[in-house]
């Protein structure tokens, strides 16, 4: 029996957007944010975001003098802040927040799917492994929170992208490239990740 590689393809990509609907319905419910405030940074990122958004600055105006926050990287409030000017009103901010937050969804899935495949991982094998992480409970549970990793994981794939192209084309502007979005990538998230290795 021969084998068809356009049917093959196209029975990835049908199995890819299978695996995919199983993330459907844990972000649509997500949206309602029904776990908001059991963890303390999602509480603080909508604090900061709302201080933003009404022009106060990066501050903590759950405090008393309201200082300056200095414990979060200011962008995803800054981000988040975009809920607060859509809908000032507390909790029903949170479903913007959360659209806000699927929003970053198919911006991690392209960076990935580039990624892997500037990897040379075949496509079954890009498409195995975004699905993978997609349906993974760790992913599913920091896509419907109100945490950082999302955007910080866009942050980080795309400077892994442009680190690789740098490499492969021998270029400074991609390596000055990828070195910006590095740094962007700990102004979303105070995590660092050592992409020197050597």
């Amino acid at each position: 029996m021969s084998s068809n590689p356009l049917r093959d393809r196209a029975i990835v990509v049908l199995a890819f957007i299978a695996v995919l609907g199983l993330i459907a319905k844990p972000v649509w419910e997500g949206r309602h944010q029904w776990l908001f405030g059991q963890e303390y940074d999602d509480g603080i990122y909508m604090a900061t975001a709302k201080s933003l958004a009404m022009g106060e600055g990066y501050r903590q105006a759950y405090l008393p003098w309201h200082p300056i926050a200095t414990k979060y990287p200011p962008l995803y409030p800054l981000y988040l802040a975009l809920a607060w000017r859509l809908e000032p009103h507390f909790p029903l901010t949170l479903e913007p927040a959360s659209i806000l937050q699927d929003a970053l969804l198919p911006i991690y899935l392209a960076v990935l799917l580039v990624v892997l495949r500037q990897l040379q991982l075949s496509w079954r094998r890009t498409f195995f492994v975004a699905a993978m992480t997609f349906v993974s409970i760790t992913f599913v549970f920091l896509t419907i929170r109100l945490f950082s990793e999302l955007l910080f994981g866009c942050f980080l794939l795309a400077a892994i992208g442009a680190i690789e192209t740098a490499v492969e084309r021998n270029s400074r502007w991609w390596a000055t490239f990828g070195g910006l979005l590095t740094d962007r990538k700990s102004v979303v998230s105070g995590k660092s990740v050592d992409l020197g290795g050597r």
